[in-house]
């Protein structure tokens, strides 16, 4: 990859770099002192609206009015998204031309300096990006990189669109890693506008015409707490140290149930709250001799839960401390369930954890369920309820046991699907639609007559094209495909291996999908 002008310093006296004025002063700034391509644009004051149609005839056929405040984009202020932009126009359209420049206008307060920017609009944009040169808000030393696919050019400022590609790279890389080789020419730019401005705290707004060409649309202050220091560079032999420890943590076998090890800084004893993101040792000791060693397990036991020998809670990654999950998850299971039912329960918990890893905040209200509310006896009932084992289906079934299921899709069919109706409540459905236990069902007509149970099919070889399409589209209309999604994963033929045997015993939490070229 070509590293040409990515990191040269700029020939200017530190006296000639920008002070911060305005938008229009901003780019001006750069369009003279730079190869940085900008979409044609004049800043137009009120003098100038006199003359507009003559100056319409530089354009392109359409404009966009862009917002030019005297108090936007400044050394004090940024102003981002404050005031109006308005397009596009097509520029033979004076009336709405004269209209917008008011509306765009009015957005100000008043002040005699205000103009607006008249700029070529992009057509046919093919993404927008927003750059800051470190992330925002916090002490971290990346840049950021933040990129709609699409022609709205407002989509990452506005905070309207969802489908925003974001990711963040260390300020101590020099060059892009290859996989991230598309996004050369926007760190280019940025680092051209750095040295321009003689400013590493920059934000940076660029989209891509229909060429693909990055084409710059504004640069500002970054505003907000950003870090001033060096970045902290971390040893390989630190990492791989690290590495080493984890790797021999999640091999080593006691008395807790679960295949998982997970770890986590947000749950349990949240050592983030209460020692800090990066304890020092003396810090790091104490809360582990005194609550994270022993005194957890032995407190909760006291409460009825088990209490497990060997193995600690709090870990220390790279001086941040971490929680096992799996160790966590294990306490609070009762001392009179069985054994079978605790692997059961830990490796469902750890799975939906997995799938869906913005819960590790949560864990105590949407995993273990260990603190109560009062949706706790709802929600455990029915999160909890479908946790069976298939084998509990097979084997003899009584002419009706206790009501279970309102509904039910089978896919199975066979032993399971005999059990199934035993357990039916009155009135309830049963769908078969699949045969994977086996073609034959052994039942009575106890749940038929008794309590009214239906059997319904599913007609797979007569069913017209038209009636399926119709089915399909009302199926649709009930299923929120977001969840499904969600929970769906995609495994290569490698991970498909671990993954089956966890599928078999009824361990495994949502669809997997099989990628071939993974």
């Amino acid at each position: 990859m070509e590293n040409d002008d990515i990191s040269s310093k700029n020939n200017l006296n530190p006296q000639d770099q920008l002070n911060y004025k305005n938008k229009a002063k901003n780019l001006e700034f750069v369009k003279s002192n730079s190869n940085i391509k900008i979409p044609y644009f004049k800043e137009i004051t009120f003098d100038d609206f006199e003359y507009i149609e003559e100056t319409l005839g530089k354009f392109s056929e359409q404009i966009i009015i862009r917002s030019n405040s005297s108090k936007e984009d400044t050394d004090e202020t940024s102003s981002a998204g404050k005031f109006l932009s308005i397009g596009p126009i097509d520029k033979n359209d004076i009336s709405l031309i004269k209209k917008s420049w008011n509306e765009v206008l009015q957005s100000y307060e008043k002040d005699d300096n205000n103009t607006v920017i008249f700029q070529d609009y992009v057509d046919g944009a093919k993404s927008v990006s927003v750059l800051t040169s470190y992330k925002v808000g916090t002490d971290s030393p990346y840049r950021t990189f933040s990129t709609y696919y699409g022609s709205q050019t407002d989509a990452v400022t506005s905070g309207r669109y969802n489908k925003i590609k974001n990711f963040f790279i260390h300020r101590s890389l020099d060059n892009l890693p290859e996989k991230f080789k598309e996004y050369y020419k926007f760190f280019k730019i940025q680092n051209q506008l750095e040295n321009l401005f003689g400013n590493k705290q920059l934000d940076i707004e660029i989209v891509t015409d229909h060429k693909e060409e990055p084409l710059l649309l504004q640069v500002r202050p970054l505003m907000g707490k950003v870090i001033k220091k060096e970045p902290i560079m971390v040893e390989r032999s630190v990492i791989d140290e690290n590495v080493k420890r984890y790797k021999e943590l999640i091999t080593t076998t006691d008395d807790r149930f679960g295949t998982n090890q997970i770890y986590s800084n947000m749950s349990d004893m949240n050592p983030a709250e209460m020692i800090g993101k990066k304890p020092d040792n003396i810090a790091f000791s104490l809360y582990r001799f005194m609550f994270t060693d022993t005194t957890w397990n032995k407190q909760r036991g006291e409460f009825g839960y088990r209490i497990y020998s060997g193995g600690k809670l709090m870990e220390l990654f790279n001086n941040v401390a971490y929680i096992n999950v799996n160790h966590s998850l294990n306490s609070f299971l009762t001392r009179n369930i069985k054994n079978e039912t605790c692997e059961k329960i830990i490796n469902y918990q750890l799975n939906k954890l997995e799938t869906y890893p913005h819960l590790h905040d949560s864990i105590e209200f949407d995993i273990s369920r260990s603190s109560y509310t009062f949706e706790t006896d709802e929600k455990f009932g029915e999160e909890y309820k479908n946790i069976i084992d298939r084998k509990e289906f097979e084997g003899e079934s009584k002419l009706l046991e206790k009501g279970v299921w309102d509904g039910v899709v089978d896919t199975v069919g066979g032993a399971s699907l005999t059990k199934i109706f035993a357990q039916t409540k009155p009135g309830g459905i049963v769908a078969a639609c699949g045969n994977a236990g086996g073609i034959k069902i052994n039942t009575t007509v106890m749940p038929f007559i008794i309590r009214g149970v239906k059997l319904w099919g599913i007609d797979s070889s007569g069913t017209s094209i038209k009636r399926r399409v119709f089915i399909w589209d009302e199926a649709a209309k009930l299923i929120n495909f977001s969840k499904v999604q969600s929970f769906t994963k995609e495994l290569s033929f490698t991970e498909l291996l671990d993954t089956y045997p966890k599928l078999l015993k009824g361990e495994f939490f949502g669809r997997a999908i099989v990628n071939p070229n993974k």
